[in-house]
């Protein structure tokens, strides 16, 4: 049984089985199985990356995921330590946020930043 858990979730009462999710994850982490003769589809927590392409393409609502923000600054309040794992692609998605703003809101909340660069070597910042 794997550990991980994935914070995307899937409504099996919404989840009418057309498979848009299966064929719009980039990594195939999604799979079809029957449930009561219904078709369904199940994430991988292995393969899944989280990217929420199957969210996205639902039409169902039958996808959706965990927020864990209050979480996150719930721990910061308390002073622990945190450590955020940036892929390159980060860059891609906060395409709108200036790197400065986005680095200073780093340092003000005293987290460690680490960007994975290539495969291999990474990038680890501390504020």
């Amino acid at each position: 049984m794997s550990v991980l858990q994935s914070h995307i979730l899937t409504d099996n009462n919404k989840c009418q089985g057309c498979n848009k999710c299966i064929r719009a994850c980039p990594v195939g982490a999604n799979s079809a199985y029957l449930l009561d003769g219904e078709v369904k589809v199940r994430i991988n927590n292995e393969r899944c990356i989280e990217c929420g392409r199957c969210i996205a393409v639902c039409d169902h609502a039958a996808r959706s995921y965990i927020d864990d923000t209050e979480v996150l600054f719930r721990d910061i309040r308390q002073g622990r330590k945190i450590t955020i794992l940036a892929a390159p692609s980060v860059q891609k998605s906060t395409v709108d946020l200036m790197p400065s703003v986005l680095f200073l809101t780093f340092f003000l909340l005293q987290l460690k930043l680490t960007i994975f660069v290539l495969p291999f070597s990474l990038l680890l910042l501390k504020f």
